[in-house]
């Protein structure tokens, strides 16, 4: 999913940064993308029996402390994912790409950045995909 061609359009924004940089941070990861791509390579391969499904809904209520305590901490997550969508959702840290091993980086992408750089906000990133 996501925007068409924003990964592209933000590529002015992309800041490659050493692995260490997430040390300490509190990241979340959206596996939705990698759930359907796990589950595509799994019929192309037919090595799992089991099939990987995908669940929208409301917060559990035994995480539904968790997830309050953490929204109320002050502290912003950075997430992990493949989708262009998470900005328009509210994402102010995204990273896209991983590098482990010697001399492993990440690419991240800052709204702050965005806003600044290309003065896109919030509500018109899904408009960036038709220049006027």
């Amino acid at each position: 999913m996501g925007v068409k061609n924003l990964w592209d359009i933000l590529e002015s924004c992309k800041k490659t940064l050493p692995l260490h940089h997430l040390q300490s941070k509190r990241v979340c990861i959206y596996l939705s993308c990698w759930m359907v791509q796990l589950q595509n390579v799994n019929k192309s391969h037919s090595c799992m029996k089991e099939k990987v499904y995908l669940r929208d809904g409301s917060i559990p209520a035994s995480k539904l402390s968790t997830y309050r305590r953490r929204l109320n901490s002050g502290s912003e997550d950075g997430c992990f994912t493949l989708d262009s969508d998470v900005f328009l959702f509210g994402a102010r840290t995204v990273y896209r790409d991983v590098c482990l091993g010697y001399g492993g980086y990440v690419t991240s992408y800052e709204m702050t950045d965005i806003e600044g750089w290309l003065g896109f906000g919030r509500n018109s990133l899904g408009l960036a995909q038709y220049p006027f």
